[in-house]
């Protein structure tokens, strides 16, 4: 149902039955604070790339999903801390992305 699909997106980022970007259901870790979603080409090096901008800032990721539709990634990072406004301005400048989310969760 519609509703259920645009809730499962609100609430965790996930994507259902969509033309542009790919099927992905991820439950939110155990212990997470921040979801970081991340849309971009879908090329080699962006998942290293993200991760090593957060490792350099030290954010621990929890649990890392990715699907591609050939075309588009579509990534749902689960960290352990918040993701600061800066190191979300530096995913955002890296060639590739396209656009990234920020989902907090409640401890």
């Amino acid at each position: 149902m519609a509703v259920n699909e645009l809730k499962g997106y609100l609430e965790y980022g996930n994507i259902a039955h969509s033309v542009n970007f790919p099927n992905i259901d991820s439950t939110p870790t155990v212990g997470v604070h921040t979801r970081l979603i991340m849309v971009n080409r879908d090329e080699p090096g962006m998942i290293g790339a993200v991760s090593n901008i957060l490792g350099r800032h030290k954010i621990n990721i929890m649990s890392y999903d990715n699907k591609s539709n050939g075309t588009v990634g579509y990534n749902i990072i689960d960290c352990e801390v918040p993701v600061p406004k800066r190191v979300l301005d530096e995913i955002n400048s890296r060639d590739g992305v396209i656009r990234t989310r920020i989902i907090r969760f409640a401890r």
